[in-house]
Parts: structure tokens; sequence; C-alpha cells
């Protein structure tokens, strides 16, 4: 009877930790530690600053701005649509 007694989770899982080796748990400790400290880190990183955001038109475009009003002249006249 005792064989088919129900295990909680948490004896089940101690009992496959304790089954490793004590290096293997060692490492285990080590992992979770340095996760820990990565993630306290993490948490007192400063924010990034939202600035202006950059232009992702070509340099040409940028600073030149098409000029069209030098060449109104030569651009044809729209028809309208009735």
């Amino acid at each position: 009877m005792n064989g088919n007694a129900y295990n909680s989770p948490h004896y089940r899982k101690n009992k496959k930790t304790l089954a490793s080796t004590q290096a293997q748990r060692a490492q285990r400790n080590r992992d979770k530690k340095r996760a820990q400290l990565d993630k306290l880190k993490n948490k007192n990183k400063p924010k990034a600053k939202k600035g202006p955001k950059r232009s992702k038109m070509p340099y040409r475009f940028k600073y030149y701005q098409f000029q069209d009003y030098k060449f109104k002249e030569e651009l044809e006249e729209l028809e309208e649509i009735k």
C-alpha cells in the first residue's frame, strides 16, 4: 500500500532534486543566484529616454525637401474630376 500512496508535487520535486548529484545541485543554485542578481540589476537600470525620433528619410530628401516651388511653372495643372 505504501508504494501506491500519493506523493505531493513538493515531495516529488525534492525527491528529483536529491536524486541529482551534488555538483548538479551546486550548479543549479549558482544559476538561480545569478538569475536573481540579473533580475535585480535589470530592475534598477535607468530607462531609455524617449527623445525625438530620427527621420528615416534619405539625406537628400531630408535637407533639400524636393524644392518643387522652383519648378512650379514646369508642372502641368491637374484636371478637376467632376
